[in-house]
Formats: C-alpha cells, sequence, structure tokens
C-alpha cells in the first residue's frame, strides 16, 4: 500500500512541475512578445519605464 502511494505522490508532484515549468515559459513568452512589439499594449515602453 506504501508503495503505490509514494509513486502517486512523485508523480503529482512530478506533473506539478511541469505544470510550474510550462506556466513560467507561457509568462515569459508573453513578456517577451510584448517587448518586441510595442503595439500589443505598449509592452516596450512599460519595461523600459519598469527598468529605469
Amino acid at each position: 500500500m506504501k508503495k503505490i502511494k509514494n509513486t502517486k505522490k512523485d508523480k503529482m508532484s512530478v506533473g506539478g512541475k511541469i505544470g510550474l515549468a510550462v506556466l513560467i515559459v507561457f509568462m515569459a513568452a508573453t513578456l517577451l512578445l510584448k517587448a518586441i512589439d510595442p503595439n500589443r499594449g505598449g509592452g516596450a515602453r512599460n519595461l523600459i519605464d519598469l527598468f529605469s
């Protein structure tokens, strides 16, 4: 019983890590697109304002 529970828990944590990684990649890609294309919500100007 314990072995089955452990494998289930491991699978869940791995799935959670994959989901988190996908979310981070998606967020980074969105930020990059906004920085490259100023017409999308004025992303480049907003980034410049943030860092200055």
